[in-house]
């Protein structure tokens, strides 16, 4: 698990970086990453981790109405 790390996504990811080889391996021999919040950015790729499965070069974004998520009751 990768929690938040503070408003600096250049300086922490190259105080992460070296780590990034030895999370790549896990992930790709089916190891679990979890982000969150901060976290969720470091598993994209520019800069990052790369374990997203849609290369993770596109931003993060919520749904656009209320309800429209994939665990809504909307109809």
């Amino acid at each position: 698990m990768q929690p938040g790390g503070g408003a600096d996504l250049e300086r922490t990811w190259r105080d992460l970086k070296g780590s990034a080889d030895v999370l790549r391996t896990w992930v790709r021999e089916g190891g679990r990453y979890l982000g969150l919040c901060f976290g969720a950015y470091l598993a994209g790729s520019n800069p990052g981790f790369n374990v997203r499965p849609d290369r993770g070069d596109r931003r993060l974004t919520r749904p656009r109405k209320k309800g429209a998520g994939p665990h809504s009751n909307a109809s």
